[in-house]
């Protein structure tokens, strides 16, 4: 993954599936701080570019949502730079919402504090429910380098995002987040979901036209008997 020019990873972000795998690597509880830094920090100069696009609008959500108070700061004065842009396209517009710039370009000071009353309340709220993974993001850094192999391992298994539209990955061999996993079978399913819906209206398509056929085959066979009774009389 990390090994891919900035072009491609753009491609895969606005690539309906491979935008679901980048999301999932964000978001993952598995994947440590520093490894999702290093994946956000990759689209810094692009976040207008994904924000106008279906899926890439997505992957911005998810960079926001892992990202601390000072890398939202750049996501959000990225977009403020480009909102004329971002105004014309529904997707953009949607994301200038969900990040407040607005109120960032007037207020600056009030959305820093929004933004830390936010963390501030995330924070709470695991200190009392708990995290699915505590351990995760206290994972020490030479744990780093094992969750970027597996992330190159969801992506060069198939070669799916390379191809943008090939056969989803079906199995990953390997020990990490089981979420990856999930979204992998999910994009193969859905393919398969997409294949059958397709499938089902040809059939019954194709039904009916034989039945159409039949049809006529027996109003021509009646016609062709009164014909003969006719004549014989």
């Amino acid at each position: 993954y990390f090994g891919q020019d900035a072009e491609r990873l753009l491609s895969w972000c606005k690539d309906a599936s491979g935008s679901r795998i980048i999301e999932a690597i964000i978001s993952s509880p598995h994947v440590p701080k520093r490894t999702k830094n290093r994946v956000l920090q990759g689209y810094v100069g692009r976040f207008v570019d994904l924000a106008v696009d279906k899926y890439g609008s997505h992957v911005v959500d998810s960079c926001w949502a892992a990202a601390g108070i000072e890398f939202k700061e750049k996501i959000v004065g990225e977009l403020v730079r480009g909102e004329a842009r971002l105004q014309d396209s529904p997707f953009g517009r949607t994301v200038l919402r969900n990040c407040g710039a607005e109120q960032y370009k007037r207020r600056a000071d009030e959305w820093r504090q929004r933004e830390r009353n936010i963390e501030k309340r995330k924070r709470v709220f695991k200190d009392i429910v708990g995290s699915d993974a505590p351990a995760a993001s206290r994972r020490p850094a030479k744990d780093a380098a094992k969750s970027a192999d597996e992330i190159d391992v969801l992506f060069g298994a198939t070669q799916q995002l390379a191809a943008l539209g090939a056969t989803a990955p079906t199995k990953i061999e390997t020990a990490g987040d089981k979420s990856l996993q999930a979204v992998a079978d999910a994009l193969a399913g859905t393919k398969r979901k997409k294949a059958k819906a397709k499938a089902e209206p040809e059939a019954v398509q194709a039904g009916a036209t034989e039945q159409a056929k039949a049809k006529r085959s027996k109003k021509e066979k009646d016609a062709a008997r009164k014909d003969r009774r006719a004549f014989a009389r």
